[in-house]
């Protein structure tokens, strides 16, 4: 996901279809990023991304 791309989806995409996006595209680095950071990129707040994380 480009930093371009990121506002489109940030309209288009609901907070899930966002962090199964990142999942896909960040694989090789979620593991090295904090959930803060994740949460952060994808203009969600941490408690939603890890309530979000709980359902996958």
């Amino acid at each position: 996901m480009q930093k371009d791309d990121n506002g489109y989806s940030l309209v288009l995409e609901d907070a899930k279809q966002r962090y199964e996006r990142f999942k896909k595209e960040f694989e090789h680095i979620i593991s090295r990023l904090s959930q803060y950071q994740i949460a952060s990129y994808l203009g969600i707040s941490p408690t939603h991304l890890s309530r979000i994380r709980k359902e996958s």
